[in-house]
């Protein structure tokens, strides 16, 4: 879609923000210009829960089955956290349905949440901002691999001198503590 020189609100980065603010800018019936600096989808593993509150505005926008669908994880995935004090060590703690993430009804949240990667909610979310009225506009402004910054500046080579809040000192060997 060729991106329009009138619009409402623009919207710089299509990550979930900026893809749920366009959303919900374009169900208001704002023009939205969303710009994104690189081509391609990045899979790198990032977040993996959705959370209640995030599957609540999921639902609002009609997508929250979506989500659902596009989980690579099974239904009957196990939601329950174990510590361990090792591998098939004894366990030191059991927390049931962390992060609400359990397929039963919880009457506190009108939805679920649900262990999604970050890369397949954007997925989701970018297929829903394309059929927002009344129009999303996506441009990839940069290309398809990160920007190498220029040679010798930050971060590529390090500062002649760290702040001094970023400096830790070995405590002297002559300093003893007294009770």
């Amino acid at each position: 879609m060729a991106a329009s020189s009138e619009t409402d609100v623009l919207v710089v980065s299509a990550g979930p923000v900026g893809l749920a603010l366009a959303i919900e800018l374009g169900l208001r019936s704002a023009r939205v210009t969303l710009l994104e600096q690189y081509a391609r989808v990045r899979n790198q593993p990032r977040a993996k829960t959705t959370n209640v509150r995030s599957m609540t505005h999921m639902r609002r926008w009609g997508i929250a089955d979506a989500i659902r669908q596009a989980s690579p994880l099974p239904a009957d995935y196990p939601t329950d956290v174990l510590f361990a004090t090792r591998l098939f060590g004894e366990p030191l703690a059991h927390i049931e349905n962390a992060f609400y993430g359990a397929k039963r009804r919880d009457e506190r949240f009108p939805e679920q949440a649900q262990w999604i990667p970050q890369y397949t909610v954007e997925a989701v979310l970018r297929d829903r901002a394309k059929t927002c009225p009344p129009s999303i506009c996506a441009s990839a402004c940069g290309s398809r691999r990160s920007p190498k910054p220029p040679r010798g500046s930050w971060p590529s080579r390090r500062p002649r001198k760290w702040p001094q809040y970023l400096v830790q000192r070995p405590l002297s060997r002559r300093r003893r503590w007294r009770a």
